[in-house]
């Protein structure tokens, strides 16, 4: 019996990698059109070795996380303030990796834009919510760095005791956070989403 000759396949291929084929590209065409290739690979290595690095950032702030809220370390003020940063970190790292695997599942990429307006409408506020997150943690960390020099600047001053009590570490993630977020969204309410015609709801 004879066996079947194979099919014929399809493969997707880069319209770049046929320019040496054709005398209309000079030779330094052809020389930018290789380091283009090259970055390109080494940019695809880099993706997935910080998408591999935000998914263990993102197992091991978890794992902070639940050590920072148990009932005996939430009596110090540097420990909320921690708190505050890993649980922004978390949401930021976690938000990132959403729109990593959404793009790869909807076969989108950076540059495009989907045609539902609900996903973008979701895409806007997770970029929302990215910027205030990133921009809270940092602060907070700031503030938490400069708080410890204080203490340990003036250790017997009243005004730091005061100041390091966990309902003050309470108040200052939550004012930290409401600014940061008040900066934010009236950055982006500066845009508007409009529903193009011929495009889907």
């Amino acid at each position: 019996m004879k066996s079947q000759p194979p099919l014929p396949t399809s493969e997707d291929y880069d319209p770049s990698d046929y320019y040496e084929d054709y005398d209309l590209f000079d030779k330094n065409h052809r020389k930018i059109t290789i380091n283009w290739r090259l970055l390109m690979s080494f940019v695809r290595v880099i993706y997935i070795i910080d998408t591999t690095i935000t998914v263990i950032s993102i197992i091991t702030n978890a794992l902070h996380l639940i050590i920072l809220t148990r009932k005996s370390m939430r009596n110090n003020f540097v420990n909320i303030i921690m708190i505050g940063i890993c649980f922004c970190d978390l949401l930021m790292l976690s938000l990132a990796t959403f729109l990593v695997f959404g793009d790869s599942i909807s076969g989108l990429d950076e540059c495009t834009t989907s045609e539902s307006l609900v996903a973008i409408y979701v895409d806007w506020v997770i970029m929302i919510l990215f910027d205030i997150t990133r921009r809270t943690s940092t602060y907070l960390g700031l503030f938490m760095a400069f708080l410890r020099l204080l203490v340990v600047t003036f250790p017997m001053s009243e005004i730091m005791k005061s100041l390091t009590k966990p309902v003050s570490a309470v108040v200052l993630v939550m004012s930290v956070t409401t600014i940061c977020a008040i900066w934010d969204c009236s950055y982006w309410m500066q845009y508007s989403i409009r529903n193009l015609k011929g495009k889907r709801e």
